[in-house]
């Protein structure tokens, strides 16, 4: 017997551990989604970051259907032509050597901070591995993932609540601030991770400096320098991976999101030198690797790392950064809009602050889906490739929820005068 699928259903058979919204999108198409009851939604969120090419993109459903008939999976006692093809393709078009594929994200972060540890191991100046080089360094609001490891690497408190004793050897420092580093790295350091762009954070950018500093302590003390570029990956900021901006180069790499256009796909990307200590039997993926996801991620490269939509990006960008502070001028509600292609912040104003959520669900509610990062920033991820036109007619809808938002207030203020 089926059954008729509705949100409260969510409450009797799902963990609590999301709190999604009312709707229950069906349909997506490019970057317009369809609820139920047929109503259409411009999409700024892309799935955080990951639909990249919009939904359902023509190109990426032919791949996925030719894989289908093909070959599913096969575990990694083999390996298989479409990873292959995806390493090589990845390695081709960054500074990596040497690629390794998990599922999401986290799993890739994992697969980082394991090889760090394990590099700094496999060198121990010592020789009998008696070295306590096993410190990482991350940064104050950072997120690398939820997996026990990567919640504690990141560095927001709360997500560690509950679950100590938590791994150790792990030191955050503050985001763009040399000195902290300089004060915590030393030789007990095997690592230091960042995010060019602090995504959960609230879309702060990392400055230059910063970067070429990390760069410099790392050489300095004989540590690896990782970034996570799981948000900021696969043509975000405009580059194919933000570390392009800075011209500083990481010694490890994490991918996930964008990579697979929606399809679950990670990778970690490093040189050939520190790849070596992630030696047979030393980490491990059952579904790494998994030919339809690679057969996908391989035709989501192919198509964004082309001039046409990295430097749409950028245009595309000044437009949604155009209009949201003309609404900000008739709807006074942002102190801040950042961020880097499209990825973009919009940090409310101090009287406003907690409420991001509630401007969400307005914006839900006038036909826009946004994203928040953390309590008191919007955060809009839509495609690469989302027509000019609907930016126009979604920044509209998004208007009228700021609108919205304004008056309920107003409304508040008045009622508790």
């Amino acid at each position: 017997m089926q059954h008729k699928i509705s949100r409260d259903i969510f409450e009797q058979v799902m963990v609590p551990n999301y709190s999604p919204l009312p709707i229950i999108p069906v349909k997506g198409q490019g970057s317009k989604v369809w609820d139920q009851s047929g109503k259409e939604y411009i999409d700024f969120a892309g799935g955080i970051a990951v639909t990249a090419l919009g939904h359902c993109h023509p190109t990426l459903t032919h791949a996925l259907h030719q894989q289908v008939d093909k070959l599913w999976h096969l575990s990694n006692v083999y390996t298989n032509e479409p990873a292959l093809e995806l390493a090589k393709t990845l390695c081709d078009k960054t500074f990596a050597d040497k690629v390794y594929f998990a599922n999401s994200g986290a799993e890739a972060n994992e697969a980082a901070f394991k090889l760090a540890r394990k590099y700094a191991y496999d060198h121990d100046p010592l020789d009998d591995h008696s070295s306590d080089k096993n410190q990482i360094i991350s940064c104050i609001n950072s997120f690398h993932g939820r997996t026990l490891f990567t919640v504690s690497v990141g560095g927001q408190a709360k997500y560690c609540e509950g679950f100590k004793p938590i791994p150790a050897g792990i030191t955050h420092v503050e985001f763009n601030n040399i000195k902290s580093l300089r004060d915590a790295i030393s030789h007990k350091t095997c690592a230091v991770v960042l995010e060019p762009i602090q995504g959960e954070g609230g879309i702060i950018t990392a400055d230059p400096e910063f970067l070429k500093a990390a760069r410099e302590l790392c050489d300095q003390h004989s540590a690896l320098l990782i970034y996570d570029e799981i948000q900021t990956g696969v043509g975000r900021t405009g580059k194919l991976f933000a570390y392009e901006h800075s011209g500083v180069t990481p010694d490890i790499l994490t991918s996930a999101k964008a990579l697979g256009g929606g399809f679950p796909i990670a990778a970690m990307l490093c040189t050939e030198a520190v790849a070596q200590s992630l030696n047979m039997g030393s980490h491990g993926s059952t579904y790494g690797g998994n030919p339809l996801g690679c057969a996908v991620a391989n035709e989501v490269l192919h198509i964004i790392d082309t001039p046409q939509v990295l430097k749409g990006v950028q245009s595309k960008h000044q437009l949604f950064v155009e209009k949201l502070h003309l609404a900000n001028q008739h709807y006074p509600l942002f102190k801040e809009i950042r961020g880097e292609g499209l990825l973009i912040g919009c940090e409310l104003r101090p009287e406003y602050q907690g409420k991001a959520r509630q401007l969400l669900q307005l914006a839900l509610d006038e036909g826009v889906m946004v994203l928040i990062a953390g309590l008191n920033v919007i955060r809009l991820t839509p495609s690469l490739i989302i027509p000019d036109e609907e930016i126009t007619q979604g920044m509209k809808h998004f208007e009228k929820a700021m609108e919205s938002f304004i008056a309920h207030e107003v409304n508040q203020v008045n009622k508790n005068r």
